[in-house]
């Protein structure tokens, strides 16, 4: 099943357009943006959308789309995705750039400049001292 967002576009008493979402804010453990496993209910305008057909003797429910789903949708509206930088990965349910996770690796730092993990400045210095400690003896 198909549901554009236009479908749950409405207008308020002051002509306003609103989107018809309500959110569950009860397990504050997911991912924001993670949706697999959230309560999804549908209200009567998504339903509105959808041909209904119960059936009480197997306690089912049959939905068909109404109209033509891709005629009607489109991505006009959407932002579109930024240019990540460096080293950023595309995190597409939340349509952001993530930085790289640099304190997993010993001894590197974010360069905010180029988003890249580069060597702590002491580092290069530290292998040199330990370089020259191991020729002299």
């Amino acid at each position: 099943l198909h549901l554009p967002l236009e479908r749950l576009v409405y207008r308020n008493g002051s002509g306003h357009e609103l989107l018809c979402l309500a959110r569950d804010d009860g397990d504050s453990r997911r991912a924001p943006a993670d949706m697999m496993y959230w309560h999804i209910a549908f209200g009567s305008l998504a339903m509105s959308s959808f041909y209904a057909v119960v059936d009480l003797e197997r306690h089912t429910i049959g939905l068909a789309p109404k109209g033509n789903v891709p005629k009607e949708s489109s991505d006009a509206t959407c932002a579109s995705p930024p240019t990540c930088r460096g080293m950023q990965e595309f995190y597409p349910p939340l349509n952001l750039c993530e930085d790289p996770d640099c304190s997993q690796y010993m001894f590197m730092s974010l360069d905010e400049g180029t988003k890249v993990c580069r060597w702590m400045s002491t580092v290069p210095a530290g292998f040199g001292v330990i370089l020259v400690g191991l020729a002299i003896l």
